[in-house]
């Protein structure tokens, strides 16, 4: 028998959830958490908008990296006239930020 921790997706998920919940140098002395309100406030077609988030959170998640090709997913989804609300898929766990 093994006793031997097995880290599950919804650890990850868990893990995500904190991280994006955690303001970017909310710990002393490290880079960690995700700017939010700064991803929100870039314009809609860039695209280069997800692809600096979703390396961000790889460099302060690093079991993210092991994880295979489209595991995690960002999306802004409209909400309304003048809302948007970003969603972040891991590994089938959508997690709703800011709700």
């Amino acid at each position: 028998m093994s006793t031997t921790a097995q880290i599950t997706a919804a650890d990850i998920a868990e893990m995500v959830r904190h991280w994006v919940s955690t303001p970017v140098e909310g710990y002393l002395g490290s880079h960690y958490g995700a700017d939010i309100k700064s991803l929100l406030q870039r314009p809609q077609g860039d695209t280069s908008v997800f692809s600096d988030f979703m390396q961000k959170m790889k460099t302060d998640l690093p079991i993210l990296t092991v994880l295979p090709v489209g595991a995690i997913n960002a999306y802004l989804v409209p909400e309304g006239n003048d809302r948007m609300t970003l969603q972040i898929d891991v590994a089938g766990t959508l997690i709703k930020v800011g709700q």
